[in-house]
Order: structure tokens, then C-alpha cells, then sequence
């Protein structure tokens, strides 16, 4: 797998995909900071989607872990199945782009909760890269939401075969985010929920 010899332990020979499997049930600090600096073939099954089947990232300081999370996510986001996002920057004024080539095909559940503005951005982004047939749950929850998110949205449920089951939408503002709802997003909800 991903261009790696297989793992020599004990004088056995293991797949990537066999040790990346088992990974999976690892906690996910210790599989990044010991077991992928063990060699490369660990450094592989640490980068495997086998051993991501779902990723979360809850962090009021994106900025600060936002570049590791999208080196693990560009490798993984094919065979993904589930993604939290709960996140806000610290610094207002970042800009954040997504990686060339994420395609989200096999996620089930999506949550994300953008807490400010650049977060907001980065969940529209996000959103335009889920084009999958088994997205069965999808969770919305913030102080603004933008059209460009419920756009997003709404084409991630028309990739979804068969209909999302479970749409959260949660809005919640604050007195900083004034409440607005301008006939744009009226028609994404709409859309969404015809």
C-alpha cells in the first residue's frame, strides 16, 4: 500500500493495510507521535485510510493544528466514514484553503460546527467535496449560517442515494453574529428540504 514494503516485525512479514487496520484501534496520538517514527512502513499505516475510518477535530485554535489534521485528512478522505469538525481561529483575519483533490465518497456521518467566521468558510469548502452516495447524517451548528454552507449542503444530499435520514440544522446566534436571514438562504432550505 501507497508505494511502502510491507512491515518486518518478529521476522514476519506484514501488509501496510493488515498493520493500518489495527491502528485503527490505537489511540490517535499515540499512533501518530510513536508508532509512525518507528519506520517507514509504520510511517505508512499511520497515513493508511484503514486506520482513519473517522476523524474529529475539536479546537478553538484551528490554526494551530489545521495543517497536520489536512496532511492525515488528503490520504484519508476516499475511505472516510465519519468527520467532526468543531472548530474556530483564533486569528480572525486567517484564510484557510483546502488541499487540491479531497473527495469525500464514502462518508456516512458529517458534523460540523463552525464557531466563527473563517471556520464558516472552511465547513463551505468542505461541504463541496462530499460527493457521497452513503451520507446518511449531517449535523449543521453555529452562531452564522452562510449560504454558501446550506449550498454546499444541499449538493451533498442530492449525492446521497436513497436521501440523508438525519439533517441537524442549529443555528445560534450571538450578539456579535446578528440574526439574518436573507432570501438566498430562505431558498437553500428550500432546496434542502424539498
Amino acid at each position: 500500500d501507497v508505494g511502502e514494503g510491507p512491515l518486518v516485525a518478529l521476522g514476519r512479514r506484514f501488509p501496510v493495510g493488515m498493520v493500518a487496520a489495527i491502528l485503527a484501534y490505537q489511540e490517535p496520538m499515540w499512533v501518530l507521535r510513536t508508532s509512525s517514527a518507528v519506520c517507514r512502513a509504520m510511517h505508512a499505516a499511520s497515513r493508511n485510510p484503514r486506520c482513519w475510518p473517522s476523524l474529529r477535530l475539536v479546537t478553538s485554535h484551528a490554526e494551530r493544528w489545521l495543517e497536520g489534521f489536512l496532511s492525515l485528512l488528503a490520504p484519508t478522505c476516499g475511505q472516510l466514514q465519519e468527520l467532526t469538525l468543531d472548530i474556530a481561529f483564533e486569528n480572525p483575519r486567517l484564510a484557510v484553503a483546502l488541499p487540491g483533490g479531497l473527495l469525500f465518497h464514502c462518508l456516512r456521518q458529517l458534523i460540523i460546527r463552525p464557531r466563527d467566521f473563517e471556520a464558516l468558510s472552511l465547513a463551505a469548502e468542505l461541504l463541496e467535496c462530499v460527493e457521497s452516495p452513503a451520507l446518511r447524517k449531517v449535523e449543521l451548528e453555529g452562531p452564522v449560517l452562510s449560504e454558501a454552507l446550506l449550498s454546499g449542503l444541499c449538493n451533498a444530499a442530492l449525492a446521497a442515494s436513497g436521501g440523508l435520514q438525519t439533517v441537524k440544522l442549529l443555528w445560534t446566534p450571538q450578539t456579535q453574529c446578528p440574526m439574518f436571514l436573507d432570501e438566498s438562504i430562505a431558498l437553500c432550505l428550500e432546496r434542502l428540504f424539498e
